[in-house]
């Protein structure tokens, strides 16, 4: 189980941390002294340790990938972004300064027209007020100048009435001027909190403009390292397209070399078909000889015949049998020259097919090869946005298929592996890692991963061998009854349709031949 947790931790994208990276290699070292410490090894376990130790490397590549690339990808990913956050936060502070100002203005032409509004109400109250008094002074001395006359009495209980009057109306103004005072004192404290808050509001905008100057600093700052970056990255690219040029040079000599080889055994093939065709006019000239011998002696043949016919002489016969019988040797010995020699003639022919058969399924193979090769490297350097160094996403690709392998392998083997996978957890067939979608699953990505041509075991395997034995492993009821017991229940339905995608995507191979 912890195995399997590893090998799909390894899968995880590209951009993941360096550390987790670093304690895989920790993980399988106490994995690989587990295994030694249990005792013998068998031939599994040798299996698992150099399958351990692959993954170890592949873990340090990967970490030493990490160090260069990751921050070149994050940096250039995130420039766009950042300077539209750049605008759009500078933009969002103007309007909110030119808020902040518009409010202040108002609030000082509020608390302006306020005090004027108060000053004005607090003069009309004080004079109205003393006019009050005025004619309230005026009708006390009316009166009692209208009064004197009718007496003391009336004139000390009047001045009494007009004192106690008096009295009450200075009460009233000045309980009236105290609430008019109060109002006046309550709407000043009031502007004085407005003015405050404005104060505090301007405080806010300057420590909100002093952020923005230190943002703009760290963004001056970012934009330097970012400089840096990029300037190592070009370097990078620039060594990359070194080797490129290089790897192009050396397949451009290695074509020419082919070349060279190619044109050498057509010319070796010239020589021998010109051997052969000397050689089958040597067996005619002497199948020509063997004829004449055989015409000379059946002509001496006729001419016994004939002096037998005439003369009957004993001896005669006798030299005529033997001619006779000379001749018919002489036939058969060049009847069976001849079916040898037709017989040599048409195993050289053969074997000389059979040789330009070779060659030719080589060369086609070596074409297939280069061509999966290349493919390879195009569609590699396609998917992404700033392409890996070459030899890193080699090992990215292989690790991929390792990966693969060894959870399928996971998958038949492991007991514990009781309905504790999940969707996102399972191999398929493709360079993409973790699946999580079923429109991931495409025939482009299927092919290029079953073709791949550093994929572990595909070496020596014909394109018909590798389609059938990944149509075994996908087949529909194979995979029912292995895996069904492998998957969460939530996620069994979504690996079985996947699992169909997959089967129809080899099918479909399998028709192209």
């Amino acid at each position: 189980m912890v195995l399997w947790h590893l090998l799909g931790s390894l899968t995880a994208p590209s951009h993941s941390n360096p550390e987790a990276v670093s304690s895989h290699s920790g993980v399988t070292q106490g994995l690989a002294e587990q295994l030694k410490n249990a005792g013998p090894l068998n031939a599994d376990d040798h299996i698992m340790l150099q399958r351990l130790s692959d993954i170890n490397f592949l873990a340090s590549v990967r970490e030493a990938y990490h160090r260069e690339a990751v921050v070149v990808e994050r940096a250039m990913a995130a420039a766009a972004l950042r300077e539209r956050m750049i605008k759009i936060r500078i933009s969002a502070e103007a309007k909110l300064r030119r808020r902040l100002q518009e409010k202040h203005e108002k609030t000082a032409r509020e608390q302006t027209s306020r005090q004027r509004w108060g000053k004005r109400k607090h003069e009309e109250l004080k004079s109205k007020l003393q006019q009050s008094l005025k004619k309230h002074e005026n009708r006390v001395s009316c009166s009692i100048a209208e009064h004197i006359a009718e007496g003391t009495n009336a004139a000390e209980q009047q001045q009494e009435d007009s004192a106690t009057l008096l009295r009450e109306v200075v009460k009233e103004a000045a309980q009236v001027a105290a609430q008019r005072i109060q109002e006046a004192e309550e709407e000043s404290h009031r502007i004085q909190e407005e003015a405050a808050q404005a104060a505090a509001q301007e405080a806010c905008l300057e420590r909100i403009r002093q952020e923005h100057c230190e943002r703009l600093a760290q963004l001056e700052a970012q934009r330097q390292q970012e400089t840096e970056i990029r300037a190592r990255w070009e370097a990078l690219e620039h060594q990359r397209q070194s080797q490129q040029r290089a790897r192009e040079a050396a397949d451009k000599a290695r074509r020419a070399k082919e070349a060279e080889a190619a044109a050498q055994r057509a010319k070796e093939a010239r020589a021998a078909a010109l051997r052969a065709t000397q050689a089958q006019v040597a067996q005619r000239m002497r199948e020509d000889g063997a004829f004449r011998k055989v015409w000379d002696a059946g002509q001496r043949v006729r001419e016994a015949a004939e002096a037998i016919r005439r003369g009957r002489d004993p001896e005669v016969i006798r030299r005529a049998r033997e001619a006779q019988e000379t001749a018919s040797r002489s036939e058969a010995a060049a009847r069976q020259a001849q079916e040898e020699a037709t017989r040599r003639a048409r195993e050289e022919e053969a074997a000389r097919r059979a040789r330009e058969e070779a060659a030719r399924r080589a060369r086609e193979e070596e074409a297939t090869r280069r061509a999966h090769e290349e493919e390879a490297a195009r569609r590699t350097e396609g998917s992404q946005h700033h392409e890996f160094p070459h030899q890193a996403a080699s090992h990215q690709m292989q690790l991929f298929c390792q990966v693969y392998e060894l959870k399928w392998t996971e998958l038949k083997t492991n007991a514990s592996l009781d309905h504790s996978v999940a969707f996102h957890e399972f191999p398929f067939p493709m360079f993409v890692c973790p699946i999580t979608d079923l429109a991931e699953i495409s025939y482009e990505r299927v092919r290029e991963f079953l073709f791949f041509y550093a994929r572990p075991g595909v070496e020596n395997k014909t394109r018909k061998e590798i389609l059938k034995s990944e149509i075994l492993r996908w087949h529909p009821d194979r995979f029912d009854t292995l895996i069904a017991s492998r998957m969460r229940q939530e996620d069994w339905p979504k690996t079985k349709q996947a699992a169909g995608l997959v089967a129809r995507c080899i099918t479909r191979l399998m028709a192209e031949g």
